[in-house]
């Protein structure tokens, strides 16, 4: 991530507190596609060997050019052979004001990717502080992922109450961050009363948990965690259209020990959704990890950047199609969005961290690698 993407991220952070829901941000950079496909360029790899686990829930790629082995978790246990792609119908990016609908908790913003990502917090001033989790402890929060049934989970009958509108999957994804002495997790909440964004409490001296709570529909988990950076653009300029790939907004909480991040659904309701493409084929995860080999390959081989593929997942994302016609796309520096259409897609998502040096300063890439379990599209979120 460059200055320009921190510097909208730290806008986003106050501006979230106020409306209550994330605006997803594009990068920094317009991704400009001068042809009619998104499909990554041909370069000369290898086979990698692909082998799936069920009963332990894991997936295996072996590379035997470069002597590695990578096994991740396998986070979707039952999907279907076919799903629908949806419309959203009518499609708006406004998000709800701020509200609370859990008022034992806080509502809270704390910086889950920024910090997996080897970066210092963001002040309230708006400086940059001097403390990073190490490559050790972000390896170790990556490593603490569990799938943790609903049933275990304590306190999804909180959740579940205060979203009685949302059907939650049967499952929730946990991480765990280490203990630290530094004033790096600083938990933001915004005070309505003084209308500014406070900090809420700084863990300190120990461990906590980061739980992702999410909705389900058709049995398929919708959107992805917000510490993995699921966003992408692109420009068709023959076709002057954007596409823009995105997951749901979220509302984070905090109990006064750990912190809840939950995905509501107000841009896609069952209620302003119609079928767009009726049962279509599913690609399995076998299929899908071998559609994905080339660009998993780049990952793995890059000498310069120590990659971990841990794991795999299938859930519906939002895509966002933008008319462009009417535009000067390369002269404007803010488009409105007024011909906006968005659909549902499933895709098999792969949760990938990458440690390297940049400058001298050691930093991480925590992003997914996105394959449409339709259409076979395979694409590196920028």
């Amino acid at each position: 991530m460059n200055h320009y993407d921190k510097a909208k991220k730290t806008i986003s952070i106050i501006f979230l507190m106020v409306v209550g829901a994330v605006l997803l941000q594009s990068c920094s950079v317009k991704n400009v596609d001068n042809s009619a496909t998104t499909q990554p360029s041909e370069v000369e790899f290898e086979e990698l060997i692909v082998e799936i686990d069920k009963d332990n829930h894991l997936f295996i790629l072996k590379s035997e050019e470069l002597n590695q082995e990578f096994k991740g978790m396998i986070l979707t246990y039952d999907y279907p052979n076919t799903a629908n792609v949806y419309k959203i119908v009518p499609y708006s990016g406004e998000s709800v004001l701020f509200y609370n609908p859990i008022k034992d908790w806080q509502r809270v913003w704390f910086q889950a990717l920024p910090i997996l990502n080897g970066q210092t917090n963001i002040a309230l001033d708006g400086t940059v502080g001097k403390d990073r989790l190490s490559r050790l402890e972000r390896k170790s929060v990556i490593e603490s992922l569990t799938r943790v049934d609903v049933a275990d989970f304590k306190h999804f009958e909180i959740i579940k109450t205060a979203y009685p509108n949302v059907t939650f999957g049967n499952y929730v994804l946990r991480y765990t961050y280490p203990v630290t002495s530094s004033d790096l997790y600083d938990i933001r909440t915004f005070d309505l009363i003084r209308k500014k964004e406070v900090t809420a409490d700084i863990i300190k001296e120990r461990p906590f948990d980061y739980y992702v709570i999410r909705r389900t529909f058709d049995g398929i988990i919708v959107g992805t965690p917000e510490n993995l950076y699921t966003h992408y653009d692109k420009y068709d300029a023959v076709k002057k259209e954007e596409t823009y790939i995105s997951s749901e907004n979220w509302n984070m909480y905090y109990d006064g020990t750990d912190i809840y991040e939950v995905h509501d659904n107000d841009k896609a309701t069952v209620n302003d959704i119609e079928v767009y493409q009726s049962d279509q084929p599913i690609l399995s995860l076998e299929q899908a990890l071998k559609k994905a080999a080339p660009t998993l390959y780049r990952f793995i081989s890059d000498s310069e950047k120590e990659t971990k593929i841990y794991a795999v997942e299938l859930v519906y994302l939002t895509v966002q199609v933008s008319d462009m016609s009417n535009v000067d796309y390369y002269n404007v520096e803010y488009i409105p969005r007024n011909n906006d259409v968005a659909y549902l897609y499933p895709y098999w998502v792969v949760y990938i961290h990458s440690d390297y040096m940049s400058v001298g300063v050691d930093e991480a890439d925590h992003r997914p690698l996105l394959i449409n379990a339709i259409t076979g599209e395979v694409i590196v979120c920028n």
